[in-house]
């Protein structure tokens, strides 16, 4: 009998916005055992105080900060910022980096473009 083991880097989360939403999923995925990034542009709500469970807490925009991130295919994201128009400005960047799982809420539509693209079959888009 032969076992097999992979060994693999935890599982990182990035999310983006710290709002309600935010705040919940940092809550939930730190139960999950997830390295969280939690990045907002908003000093007040890029707190590690109100972000139970978060490994790092970036303070900055959306769009430089995404980029930078490092990234692997063990990486997801979850975008809940406050914009629909910063979420699709992450979007554009996230799609095109080898991560695992992408998760959109936008509270207004994103980018049709971005949401009808077939190689994205690991993206979710919850459009409201």
């Amino acid at each position: 009998t032969v076992f097999a083991e992979t060994l693999t880097a935890k599982p990182r989360l990035v999310i983006a916005g710290a709002g309600h939403v935010g705040r919940a999923t940092c809550y939930v995925a730190a139960t999950l055992g997830f390295h969280i990034t939690v990045v907002d542009e908003r000093p007040a709500f890029a707190d590690p105080e109100r972000l139970i469970g978060a490994d790092e807490v970036i303070c900055g925009p959306y769009a430089d900060v995404v980029p930078a991130l490092p990234d692997n295919p063990n990486t997801y994201y979850v975008l809940v910022s406050p914009s629909a128009q910063r979420d699709r400005a992450a979007a554009s960047i996230i799609l095109n980096k080898p991560s695992g799982y992408w998760y959109f809420f936008a509270f207004s539509l994103l980018s049709s473009s971005v949401g009808k693209n077939p190689e994205h079959t690991n993206a979710w888009f919850f459009l409201s």
